[in-house]
């Protein structure tokens, strides 16, 4: 087929189905990082996009977005497990620059920083690492306010003290104004394992549709040129 200003487009079935299968193959391989990543805290579920031209451009017309919708709650009791109960992201300090995370199971290292499980520092409000003044010998004497305040109750003194406020960001990196963290619980995935399970059945089905077609049109074309061969 030849469109004006001079572009051909010639398909023939056998790169159609390559790109098929090229496309099915992208979106199953999404879909298993979501069924893999279905019991890690944080985790958000990534939604296959196909663009009205996929048909041409094949797994290259595959996008994703991303679903922000807050996962399972699961109470662990742990003072430095926290959880966004809203859309959100946790600040942390990567070596490669500013990271958001859902995921809040936090430590304190020897420094007294505010670490997560890669050991890497929780920044807080005024963009600088949460540090305690002390480690505190009962993780129970770290409160936490819904706005994100840290506080560490001080017995000498009888009073609660202020270690730093956790810093909550957008996606885009925007501050989040009305905060609301909880302490003691974990934040799993919001991935629902059946869903993602039947939602890669009708993939496979294309995708074995596809294969059967390319092997078909690949013996009638290895068919076609023996025979030319033979000058029959």
């Amino acid at each position: 087929m030849k469109l004006h200003g001079g572009i051909s487009i010639a398909d023939d079935g056998l790169n159609i189905s390559v790109r098929g299968m090229h496309t099915q193959m992208k979106m199953m391989d999404i879909i298993s990082r979501n069924i893999t990543n279905f019991s890690m805290p944080g985790a958000q579920r990534e939604i296959p996009i196909m663009t009205s031209f996929c048909e041409y451009i094949g797994s290259h017309g595959v996008n994703t977005i991303k679903d922000t919708q807050p996962g399972r709650m699961r109470q662990t009791g742990n003072p430095l497990d926290f959880i966004i109960n809203h859309s959100g992201y946790f600040q942390i300090k990567g070596q490669h620059g500013v990271k958001l995370t859902r995921d809040g199971r936090f430590e304190i290292d020897k420094d007294g920083y505010l670490i997560n499980l890669n050991k890497e520092k929780v920044l807080g409000s005024d963009g600088e690492p949460i540090q305690f003044h002390y480690i505190p010998g009962n993780l129970k004497d770290i409160t936490l306010d819904e706005d994100g305040t840290i506080n560490l109750y001080n017995k000498s003194y009888n009073r609660k003290e202020f270690v730093g406020r956790l810093s909550v960001a957008s996606e885009d990196g925007t501050p989040v104004q009305d905060v609301k963290v909880i302490q003691g619980f974990v934040e799993d995935g919001n991935i629902n394992l059946m869903n993602e399970t039947f939602a890669l059945l009708p993939l496979r089905r294309n995708f074995e549709a596809s294969r059967q077609s390319f092997i078909i049109l690949n013996e009638q074309t290895n068919k076609l040129i023996q025979m030319l061969g033979r000058g029959q």
